[in-house]
């Protein structure tokens, strides 16, 4: 997908996570209590000002911090959110299959935030495989764990132009962004048919 964020930070590669098995098994847990909670008190809503104290994934998680296909795909399908799959994903390298091998736990969390938050089906349908930054390298990419695509329905539509700010995008596309002290912290590019998301 066309990666219009690459204008708004500097295009430095991501270091790997280098997270100790054990702070990673606890920021996990608490990601998954978080979904199975419906994420009360965890997340902050979209249409928020700015994100509230709780949305740092646990005391001990870092910005960068990365999971697992099987680690993400417990969380997300708790929270009710769904990926297209014809089966074992966990192997980013299989193009056509939609994998979360090494997405960032702030995407995650950002996820489930908009489960809660639209009410509405989410469904990836691109993650972290390959063949989704054709159009982009930096950091903010699909293989960094910061982009996901989404399938299109009218109630995340909705849902986007209710809570979100339209801003300009490149190559014309249509653009909706929340923004914490002119940061942007998740931005929404409307494609034919599929949500191009990146959290920042």
């Amino acid at each position: 997908m066309r990666n219009a964020t690459e204008q708004l930070a500097p295009a430095t590669k991501a270091a790997p996570s280098r997270t100790p098995a054990r702070r990673r098994r606890g920021a996990v847990a608490a990601l998954l209590a978080t979904a199975l909670a419906g994420g009360l008190m965890a997340f902050s809503p979209v249409a928020s000002a700015a994100p509230a104290a709780g949305d740092a994934v646990t005391s001990s998680s870092r910005p960068g911090d990365r999971l697992s296909d099987r680690e993400a795909d417990r969380i997300l399908d708790r929270a009710g959110v769904r990926r297209v799959s014809p089966g074992d994903c966990r192997n980013p390298n299989r193009s056509r299959c939609t994998s979360y091998d090494g997405i960032q736990e702030d995407t995650v969390r950002g996820l489930v935030r908009l489960k809660r938050d639209s009410r509405c089906q989410v469904v990836v349908v691109n993650g972290t495989e390959v063949g989704n930054d054709r159009f982009g390298r930096g950091r903010y990419t699909h293989a960094n764990g910061h982009k996901v695509d989404l399938r299109e329905n009218r109630c995340l539509i909705r849902h986007i132009r209710d809570t979100a700010e339209r801003v300009r995008g490149a190559r014309g596309e249509v653009v909706y962004r929340d923004s914490f002290r002119g940061r942007p912290y998740v931005q929404y590019d409307l494609e034919r048919g599929v949500l191009d998301v990146t959290y920042f």
